[in-house]
């Protein structure tokens, strides 16, 4: 009997191995498939052990059963329960639980679907301790298999180590991972942000809630992290991508938050997001990237359709190999910069509208009905949509447990948005509620930052032309009629709130569109229009409102070696598919250099 243990990405399998022919292959892959300076170690390990079980082989005995792993899809327990999860997966296979060895879980999520009592809903990986009794394991959704499927990975290019910089402009998710990336195939990176690192913004951005004063390049949408730093930190995307693996076991890594990779909707807060920059920027400089703060790109030197070199408001400028462009949806002086310098950029749809807040526990009594406050169920949430006659109206960004946020870019603008820390604790929980925007056909690349600008413009006007939280109560919204008496009750982050008629932030139609909505949204969720819910203007930063064109070898058309990348480019949406698309784009990169 031999002693083995090795992890995958996503299978931990231990115990003891019987015989000699287990077969490690394609699951010690598994274990080398995210960074490399973080499997190696692991890889020589695993092959180690590998090695001394195969020389069995050759004494004579007969070929010992292949050890194999269930896969159960479906594992529900209901909530609040007594049942364990061996117990129920003994249930589904037929076996005692006595021989269900090992218990890996592969996926989680709540299902709390209204007529049912919540469960919790589990894909687990199963080993028994005898081989010889997974034929004899039967029930719905069990499956047998020799190892799970290789996960992405870096692609073995080698492209030397050039004298030149890749240049990456942004810090935000698309930026840091393709330096990640590039740096793990040698390749030197210099990032330009033209924000503070993350320590430094959030002490502005405090004193912006406090006292009302902002720095238009550090704030709650400029800095280290991009807008994501401040926000509920969803990790959830809805694109069917081998690399996200890879995104979440860094994010695991960096933000000292295991198991988002079998969450099905993974997030890791704002607070842990810092974290996330914090040891994301350590791991880049000791492999000698290079990051400059308060750098905001100024101007591109290009010639013979190839990006030479780039000077910064602090008067640097820099060569660079490659350039990266990966900004914040907000960053407008970067989209001017690239216009003005022959870099094609196109409008693209985009979305605006309020944000709706409520008591967390009033989320968890239309969600969990007379299972809200079980202890074992996390802070309800919600997705919705449903049709206006301005179009479907869509809820963004849930945050239970959350803050509502005043957050703002520059003088005379009033924006709003979400945030939660990890433990989604502030008993109030707040959702976006927006109606996508279309450019007319002919409109100028710029159509929606000045669509943006001029609701942005209204709710400063409206809120008093100060920095405060324009709001009103969800009925008198509804309703049509301007606010009555005082606010309700709410978690917010600004210098105030006032209560004001909403409507005239809005063009007619979608002021409607946004009233009706709201009107039915009530009706799939009971008890969602309330006198206790608030509702706050404008929500206009939802995504960006510009695409920077680029090719099918991701960079852009007009020069060759300048690559569009993330939310701001106009190529993701949201924190994990801006990150693979930096991991995308610093491959396309890699590539090139390898010939």
């Amino acid at each position: 009997m031999k002693e083995f243990s090795f992890s995958t990405a996503s299978l931990r399998v231990r115990g003891t191995i019987p015989g000699s022919d287990f077969r490690t292959s394609s699951m010690v892959t598994e274990t080398t498939r995210t960074f490399g300076f973080f499997t190696r170690a692991v890889m020589r390990g695993a092959q180690a052990a590998a090695v001394r079980i195969a020389p069995e082989r050759s004494r004579g005995r007969a070929r010992p059963r292949r050890w194999r792993v269930l896969i159960i899809d479906e594992v529900r327990i209901p909530a609040c329960s007594d049942i364990s999860l061996r117990d129920r997966i003994s249930t589904i296979i037929g076996l005692s639980r006595d021989v269900v060895k090992d218990v890996s879980v592969l996926r989680r999520s709540v299902d709390a679907r209204k007529g049912k009592r919540p469960s919790f809903v589990y894909r687990v990986a199963v080993t028994l301790s005898d081989p010889a009794l997974e034929e004899r394991a039967r029930g719905r959704g069990v499956r047998r298999v020799e190892g799970l499927p290789e996960s992405w990975a870096i692609p073995d290019v080698s492209p030397g180590r050039p004298d030149i910089p890749v240049g990456i402009v942004g810090t935000g998710p698309a930026g840091l991972f393709a330096a990640l990336v590039l740096l793990e195939r040698g390749v030197p990176v210099v990032l330009f942000e033209m924000g503070k690192p993350v320590e430094e913004r959030v002490r502005d951005v405090a004193d912006f809630w406090r006292r009302g004063i902002l720095r238009e390049e550090s704030n709650v949408q400029f800095g280290e992290g991009g807008a994501g730093t401040f926000s509920d930190g969803k990790l959830t995307t809805r694109i069917k991508a081998r690399e996200r693996e890879f995104v979440l076991s860094l994010f695991e890594k960096f933000a000292g938050r295991e198991g988002l990779r079998v969450e099905a909707k993974p997030h890791v807060g704002t607070n842990r997001l810092r974290t996330f920059l914090l040891n994301a920027r350590r791991e880049i400089e000791e492999r000698g990237g290079k990051f400059l703060f308060s750098s905001t790109v100024t101007d591109l030197t290009v010639e013979g359709g190839r990006v030479k070199s780039v000077r910064t408001s602090r008067g640097e400028t820099v060569d660079v190999s490659a350039l990266v462009v990966a900004p914040g949806n907000g960053a407008r002086k970067t989209f001017s910069l690239l216009a003005s310098r022959g870099i094609p950029l196109q409008p693209k749809p985009f979305a605006v509208g309020v944000r709706v807040e409520h008591p967390q526990d009033l989320i968890d009594r239309i969600q969990y009905g007379s299972f809200a406050g079980c202890g074992c169920l996390p802070p309800a949430d919600y997705t919705v949509s449903v049709r206006t006659g301005a179009g479907d109206l869509y809820s963004f960004c849930m945050c239970p447990g959350g803050f509502v946020l005043l957050c703002p870019t520059g003088e005379g603008e009033v924006v709003v948005n979400g945030m939660s820390p990890s433990g989604r604790r502030t008993g109030f929980a707040n959702s976006g509620f927006v109606i996508q925007v279309h450019p007319p056909p002919g409109s100028p690349w710029d159509y929606g930052i000045r669509f943006q600008e001029s609701l942005e413009r209204k709710a400063y006007s409206i809120a008093g032309e100060t920095f405060a939280l324009p709001a009103s109560r969800v009925t008198d919204f509804v309703s049509g009629r301007p606010p009555r008496g005082e606010l309700p009750p709410g978690r917010w982050a600004g210098p105030e709130r006032v209560a004001v008629d909403l409507s005239p932030i809005f063009p007619p139609e979608m002021a409607e569109g946004l009233r009706e909505g709201l009107s039915r949204v009530g009706k799939v969720l009971k008890g969602f229009v309330t006198e206790d819910a608030t509702v706050y203007a404008v929500e206009s930063r939802t995504s960006s409102p510009v695409r920077i064109v680029r090719g099918k070898d991701y960079a852009s058309p007009a020069a060759e070696n300048l690559y569009p990348a993330g939310e701001g480019a106009g190529y993701a949406g949201g924190i994990t598919s801006s990150a693979v698309d930096g991991v995308r784009v610093a491959v396309a990169i890699l590539r090139k250099f390898g010939g």
